[in-house]
């Protein structure tokens, strides 16, 4: 693996979604709608269970465990012991993920690595509609660069977009 995006990203999903044994139903539905069509087609057997507990109030410590599992900031011992440089973009008034677990994970990263905060809610940094203001929006960072973690970076990455190389210094925040 060369390099992490995150994009519209969560610290820990499990607390996301259930915080303090509340259920945040309506963040779990928006979150199926924004990746498109039924549940059935995009996700196995066990997710499927997983949702269906959750919507249940089922078998809780197993879903939290479930969102454990899969929570970014479980994974950061791996990916600084990789040095894998890493890129987090997510908005400040997020209404699915708190902003916080995210800004907490990329602190504790010692990795390379860049975070891109935008005005907007979940998704709209990815083109994604802002259901608030009814538009779609794909912002760009202030200073006009994309952010280039290809390698070798294509033409014109050196001008227009930031290359983020394992020797580069961590920390590099754009807000």
């Amino acid at each position: 693996m060369d390099a992490v995006v995150a994009l519209s990203t969560w610290g820990n999903l499990a607390t996301s979604l259930y915080d303090h044994d509340t259920r945040h139903l309506k963040a779990v539905d928006v979150l199926l709608g924004l990746t498109g069509g039924p549940v059935e087609r995009k996700s196995d057997a066990a997710t499927q269970q997983i949702l269906a507990d959750f919507a249940a109030n089922e078998n809780m410590d197993e879903v939290v465990a479930w969102g454990t599992e899969r929570a970014p900031e479980s994974r950061i011992g791996g990916t600084n012991r990789r040095g894998v440089p890493t890129f987090f973009s997510n908005t400040w008034h997020e209404g699915l993920f708190p902003v916080n677990q995210v800004l907490e994970t990329f602190n504790r990263l010692t990795v390379p690595k860049r975070l891109n905060m935008w005005i907007g809610d979940h998704a709209v940094p990815e083109g994604r509609t802002d259901r608030t203001a009814g538009r779609s929006d794909r912002p760009q960072p202030p200073d006009g660069r994309g952010l280039c973690l290809a390698r070798p970076p294509p033409a014109g990455c050196g001008e227009r977009g930031a290359h983020l190389d394992r020797g580069q210094q961590p920390g590099h925040v754009h807000v």
